[in-house]
């Protein structure tokens, strides 16, 4: 592609797998662009067709053309030429250099092949597809996360152990591989040290396939709405939206797997609920929920689905310690409130404890008895579970309750 206004010439050459720029610099090439543009030239239509004689070259610009376009496709070269903007609407008057008939073309197509070299360097900071990372580690100044992928499952490997959120890890794996190069800051840097490259303030790695192959990206200075970042091994700096860039910075709770009540309906078979003076026991008797204690009634519809709702996938607002041996702190060595579901395949148990007000938000401490971690929870979770007996009866037994 040969522009004249701005004397650059581009040139491009399909390899086995990919484009690659010969001229104007040996850059990486944004494929995806490439190929929407060969597209275009493949499937060019004209608004209209002149006929030699027609129309002058001079006036239509095509006596001498600002823009070329020569491209070889099946072992003949052709070349494009490209004049004036027409009169009307957004058109170009264009022709094929071995033919006179000149063309009108619409401008939104030529805006689509007609492109500089820095319209076609890639701009994505790391090449990769989610479904190959293998390995993920985050590295910041004093902390470090690793997570691995083991079938399909994510799994945190440091600093402890626990299962990963598999949801974020993959929004953040698609963060990544969209971010984008907002300017190229500098080609071969000499010295790194002026962008904080040298000492990363953060340094992500990824393991992609079976060969375990390496990728990486450092993050450095932030300087106004720009940080700078380059590949792992690699000196060319690249400055990103600083917006964007903020994205890559997360912290342990982000990627860990925070459900810690998880059960099937349809495996629920019974529902034990104590607080304060209140114990009740529910037993599901075909497709009906029956209160079994205090008293053996037919419960109102709806109502203990509604409490298995509120802990359905009950997911942690925070952690506050991966074990203790001490409950007392936390209110859980006598729990306001107890939850016991009883499963198809055994018992699943919530304890919720004292409240707390964290990140100005109203919580309470909350531990499942089959796991080791204490956690907190919204408060609502509390206020929604604690339900007294008449709540579940249907409206008259409710009333004669009151009545008595």
């Amino acid at each position: 592609m040969e522009n004249k206004e701005t004397k650059e010439k581009v040139v491009l050459k399909k390899g086995k797998k990919e484009w690659k720029m010969l001229e104007p610099h040996p850059w990486e090439v944004d494929q995806e662009k490439v190929n929407e543009m060969v597209e275009e030239l493949s499937t060019l239509e004209a608004e209209r067709a002149f006929k030699e004689g027609e129309v002058k070259l001079e006036e239509c610009g095509l006596k001498e053309p600002t823009y070329a376009v020569h491209f070889k496709a099946e072992g003949k070269t052709h070349t494009l030429l490209v004049g004036k903007k027409s009169p009307i609407d957004y058109q170009y008057y264009v022709k094929k250099e071995d033919s006179p008939t000149v063309y009108i073309l619409a401008g939104y197509t030529l805006d689509k092949f007609k492109k500089s070299a820095l319209d076609l360097r890639e701009r994505r900071i790391v090449k990769f597809e989610v479904d190959e990372v293998k390995k993920l580690a985050l590295l910041y100044p004093g902390n470090k996360i690793v997570i691995e992928k083991k079938d399909d499952k994510w799994e945190i490997t440091s600093p402890l152990k626990t299962e990963g959120d598999k949801w974020n890890i993959e929004d953040f794996l698609r963060d990544l591989k969209n971010l984008k190069a907002k300017e190229f800051i500098e080609d071969d840097a000499k010295d790194l040290s002026k962008y904080g490259l040298d000492k990363p303030s953060i340094k992500i790695e990824l393991w992609l396939g079976k060969d375990m192959a390496y990728k990486g990206v450092n993050f450095g200075k932030t300087e106004e709405d720009i940080v700078y970042a380059c590949r792992a091994g690699l000196n060319t700096v690249y400055g990103l939206d600083k917006d964007e860039a903020e994205k890559m910075r997360k912290d342990l709770f982000y990627f860990r797997n925070k459900v810690m009540l998880s059960f099937s309906f349809e495996d629920v078979k019974g529902l034990v609920l104590s607080w304060d003076n209140f114990n009740m026991e529910f037993e599901k008797k075909e497709e009906k929920w029956i209160m079994k204690k205090p008293e053996e009634k037919e419960t109102k519809e709806g109502e203990v689905e509604n409490i298995l709702w509120t802990v359905k996938e009950l997911e942690a607002s925070s952690f506050e310690a991966e074990e203790a041996k001490d409950l007392k702190p936390y209110g859980l060595d006598k729990p306001q409130l107890t939850l016991t579901l009883k499963l198809k395949d055994g018992e699943k148990t919530l304890y919720i404890g004292k409240e707390i007000k964290k990140e100005d938000e109203e919580r309470v401490y909350a531990k499942v008895k089959e796991k080791p971690q204490i956690f907190t929870v919204q408060k609502y979770v509390l206020e929604d579970l604690k339900k007294k007996p008449e709540d579940f009866w249907e409206k008259e037994e409710k009333e004669e309750k009151q009545e008595k």
